[in-house]
């Protein structure tokens, strides 16, 4: 493996973020209800409803 590569972990933790605010807005184009809310451990996560 060449060293300027790196793992999918680490592509998938880098990136997910901004896949993360794009689901986010794909949920609220679609006009789902989206909750945001923070976890104790400082997690941010979401959960839609239609």
């Amino acid at each position: 493996m060449q060293q300027n590569m790196i793992s999918w972990r680490e592509w998938l933790n880098t990136h997910f973020p901004m896949w993360e605010i794009l689901f986010l807005l794909e949920l609220c184009r679609r006009g789902d209800e989206v909750n945001i809310g923070k976890t104790a451990d400082g997690e941010v996560d979401f959960v839609a409803q239609r």
